[in-house]
C-alpha cells in the first residue's frame, strides 16, 4: 500500500486554520469506473474519462476536492469492482490529495440499518457488514493504489447502520473513522431523536460510546431547486462553518447539477473557504497521522 501523502493543498490548509470548510461527494459511484475500464486503451489518462475530467476541472478552477462513495456491485447485470481496471492507479495516487473513494454499500439493495429501515436486504449484523466493507475497500485499494485514496469517513446507503454494523466497519481493515449523515430531518444510523437533534443543530455529533464522529450533510443537489438562494440563505447564518454537498452519480450527466457544483465552489472561494475532507477535519492526536477514534 502506498505511503500517505503529507502535502496539503492551499484549500486544505485554509480549512485546518479554522476558516469555513467545504466538501463535495458523489454517492452510488460505479458507472465511471466501468467506462474507464471499457475505454482503458482509448484513454491515455484517467482524466480523459468525462466524470473524472469534470472533477479535475473544478479542482483546477476552485481547488475542489471530491469523495466518491462506491457500491461493490451494480445490480442490473452483475458487474462489480473486481472487474474494474487498475491501470490508472498511479494517477489516482498522484491526485489523492483531492480525489478519494470510500464504501457506500454492497449494492443498491443492501441495508445496514435497524428494523425501522424497511427498504432493501438487511445486512446489519457484524459479520455481513464487515465482510461487505472489506470486500469493497479491498477492490478500491487495488484500483486506486489505496493509502490516502481511501476515504474513511463515508456516507452509507440509506444513511443506515446499526451500532453493530458501525463497529464492524470500524474494526475492518482500513476501517471507518466517522460517517456522513443526512441532509434532512430523518433519524439516521443508530441515532436517538436527541442525537439527531444535536446533529442538526451543531452539524457534528460525537458518540463517545462507539468513538465515531458524524458530520451533517447540508445539501443534496438533485433535490435543490435554487442553489443560489440556498447559498445566500446559508451565508446569512451565524454558524456556517462546514458545507457538505453531494449528489448521486447518474445526476452528473445533467448540466444543471454541474452548474450547482460550480456555484457552491464559487461561494466558497468568495469567502476564502478551504476545500477538504471530513476525515482530515478530525482532531489529530497522534503526531500528524490521521487519528484512530
Amino acid at each position: 500500500m502506498a505511503q500517505e501523502k503529507e502535502e496539503k493543498t492551499a484549500g486544505q490548509e485554509k480549512a485546518e486554520k479554522g476558516k469555513g470548510k467545504i466538501h463535495f461527494s458523489i454517492d452510488d459511484f460505479f458507472t465511471a469506473f466501468i467506462d474507464l475500464t471499457e475505454n482503458r486503451k482509448e484513454y491515455s489518462s484517467l482524466f480523459e474519462q468525462p466524470v473524472f475530467a469534470f472533477f479535475k476541472r473544478l479542482h483546477q478552477d476552485y481547488q475542489a476536492v471530491f469523495s466518491c462513495f462506491c457500491f461493490y456491485e451494480e445490480g442490473k447485470d452483475g458487474r462489480n469492482l473486481a472487474q474494474v481496471t487498475d491501470v490508472f492507479r498511479e494517477e489516482f495516487q498522484e491526485n489523492s490529495d483531492w480525489l478519494r473513494f470510500g464504501f457506500h454499500g454492497l449494492n443498491s439493495g443492501a441495508n445496514y440499518g435497524s428494523t425501522r429501515f424497511q427498504t432493501g436486504e438487511c445486512r446489519a449484523d457484524y459479520r455481513q457488514a464487515g465482510t461487505d466493507y472489506e470486500k469493497t475497500v479491498k477492490e478500491l485499494e487495488r484500483i486506486t493504489g489505496g493509502g490516502r485514496c481511501i476515504d474513511r469517513v463515508p456516507r452509507i446507503h440509506f444513511y443506515a447502520g446499526t451500532a453493530e454494523a458501525c463497529r464492524a466497519w470500524m474494526d475492518a481493515s482500513c476501517g471507518i473513522r466517522g460517517l456522513i449523515s443526512a441532509e434532512d430531518d430523518r433519524i439516521a444510523y443508530f441515532h436517538t431523536e436527541e442525537q439527531s437533534r444535536t446533529l442538526r443543530q451543531q452539524d457534528r455529533l460525537d458518540t463517545p460510546g462507539l468513538g465515531l464522529t458524524f458530520f451533517r450533510t447540508k445539501v443534496r443537489l438533485e433535490n435543490t431547486e435554487d442553489i443560489v438562494a440556498f447559498l445566500e440563505d446559508f451565508g446569512r447564518q451565524e454558524k456556517m462553518e462546514e458545507l457538505l454537498v453531494f449528489t448521486h452519480e447518474p445526476f452528473l450527466e445533467e448540466e444543471r447539477i454541474r452548474q450547482m457544483f460550480r456555484s457552491c465552489a464559487a461561494f466558497a472561494r468568495e469567502r476564502d473557504w478551504g476545500f477538504g475532507f471530513p476525515e482530515d477535519w478530525l482532531e489529530r492526536k497522534d503526531g500528524g497521522h490521521r487519528q484512530k477514534i
